[in-house]
């Protein structure tokens, strides 16, 4: 080990651990976050809160960018990604980040899905991810026929 430190790199012009349609990915990126979360645990509070958000943030990521994805080759099903959601968000690495945050860190709009995980309206986080899928799908697609 040459060094110890805790780093990480994003990019959104590739294709990063989230990004695709690829139903693998949700796997992926929970390992990942589970192995970050042996690390982090040994951080400060400070540290481990921030870590609990970017938890919260990547679950969203992969609720719009894989669960409710769309996709020309694939027939969507609401129901289907809704099942999905309800499986994912009751993974102990998901569940427990959603129980640890408080009501007071939700004062983003990117963050009201998670709010209503927490308020135990789920079906309402659907909702909002299918419309925030949808929209990327049509941009991601605008002038194609």
């Amino acid at each position: 080990l040459i060094n110890d430190s805790i780093s990480y790199h994003y990019s959104i012009d590739n294709a990063s651990t989230i990004r695709g349609n690829v139903n693998s990915k949700v796997l992926d990126c929970y390992q990942a976050l589970l192995a970050s979360e042996e690390w982090i645990s040994r951080e400060s509070l400070k540290i481990q809160k921030a870590f609990n958000k970017y938890k919260l943030m990547n679950l969203n990521v992969i609720m719009v960018r894989e669960v409710f994805a769309r996709s020309k080759e694939i027939k969507y099903d609401f129901s289907h990604s809704f099942r999905k959601q309800e499986k994912i968000i009751k993974m102990p690495l998901f569940k427990s980040a959603i129980d640890k945050s408080s009501l007071t860190e939700f004062n983003q709009l990117g963050m009201l899905p998670i709010l209503l995980f927490k308020c135990h309206l789920n079906i309402l986080s659907a909702f909002i991810y299918n419309i925030r899928s949808y929209f990327n799908f049509r941009k991601e697609n605008r002038g194609e026929k």
